[in-house]
């Protein structure tokens, strides 16, 4: 479940701590704020006890051609997160290029991210299928000294066919090892109640 820091005590006591409970930190969801600021945030959604903090890449340096800016912000924000699963959200749709979306990934695992996050779901525009296997063919291609990067792709996946498409995209790209609730995540508004009313128009539709 993915909520605001200040939400994360609730979470927990809701789920009883039977999920992991992912924290929106360090000005999410436009990453535009000072890196003293998002830090702050971030160590204060950990100290609520927050299983994974999930900031965003500014986009609006990256865009600029700041790269070492992006990636001390991004090695800033990884420290705040301390012992806290780290996800970095790149907005795959607002980076332009395929190349663009590689090399910010990039940045990110060299970060030290366990997760990367393709769209907050703020864009009108849904993250494309050519986005996600450029994502994903980065984190083939890792070694990483805290095991494989996982890849959440959430916020725009609305429909039981649109998160299909992506979950055969991943097996193309990363196998089998790719699917597991370690390594892959879907989501997105309505996401749940779609995939429930497709359960029960099939299971309507094998009764006859």
């Amino acid at each position: 479940v993915r909520v605001q820091p200040a939400l994360v005590p609730l979470a927990r006591e809701l789920t009883g701590g039977s999920i992991e409970v992912v924290a929106m930190a360090g000005a999410y969801p436009s990453g535009l704020s000072s890196l003293e600021v998002r830090c702050r945030d971030i160590e204060d959604a950990t100290r609520q006890g927050a299983d994974v903090v999930d900031t965003v890449l500014n986009t609006s340096a990256f865009s600029s051609g700041r790269f070492d800016e992006v990636a001390a912000d991004l090695a800033g924000c990884r420290e705040a997160a301390g012992d806290a699963a780290f996800r970095v959200t790149i907005e795959a749709v607002e980076l332009g290029t395929l190349g663009a979306i590689r090399r910010a990934t990039q940045l990110a695992i060299d970060a030290g991210a366990h997760w990367i996050g393709a769209s907050t779901g703020a864009s009108a525009a849904p993250t494309t299928p050519a986005s996600v296997h450029a994502i994903a063919g980065v984190i083939a291609a890792q070694q990483t000294s805290t095991g494989p990067v996982g890849l959440a792709i959430t916020g725009d996946v609305t429909s039981a066919a649109q998160a299909l498409g992506n979950v055969r995209l991943v097996d193309a790209v990363l196998g089998a090892d790719g699917l597991t609730p370690d390594r892959l995540r879907l989501g997105g508004p309505g996401l749940l109640g779609a995939v429930l009313a497709d359960i029960v128009e099939t299971e309507a539709s094998l009764r006859g």
